[in-house]
């Protein structure tokens, strides 16, 4: 069911995994809602990119991977991918122009269009722009 659906975005599990993130409380909470709400918190590979892209950056390769894997063995998470075709890129890149979004943001604005997703966890307020999602967790 759709309403039980909620797409997590990277900034949550970059937050989740620093202590001393500014939104590491709110973070935890969010992850922990999905067990005590019986949500599915779900993420697309442009999720994991990101977030690898990241730890990459700040941790290193070893690291990097540990925490993807971990991310994806989270209870209660679901990796959904969808085979994109041209007009998909380009209303992805759509989104983009009309709302000012980053690239990924826009893929992750479309997934939820796409798959029927209401709601976004996430601490960027750009998603706030987007008629069709409700934002959870800013």
């Amino acid at each position: 069911m759709n309403e039980d659906r909620i797409f997590i975005d990277t900034n949550v599990f970059i937050s989740v995994f620093n202590l001393d993130s500014t939104f590491f409380k709110q973070a935890s909470n969010l992850i922990n809602m999905l067990d005590t709400k019986n949500k599915i918190g779900i993420v697309t590979p442009y999720v994991i990119n990101e977030a690898h892209y990241f730890f990459l950056r700040k941790h290193g390769q070893e690291i990097a991977f540990r925490l993807c894997k971990d991310i994806l063995k989270m209870k209660r998470i679901a990796l959904i991918d969808l085979e994109l075709i041209s007009t998909d890129v380009i209303d992805i890149l759509s989104l983009a122009k009309k709302y000012n979004l980053k690239t990924f943001d826009s893929y992750h604005a479309y997934y939820c269009k796409k798959l029927g997703i209401k709601k976004i966890a996430t601490f960027d307020s750009d998603f706030k722009k987007i008629k069709w999602l409700k934002v959870v967790g800013s």
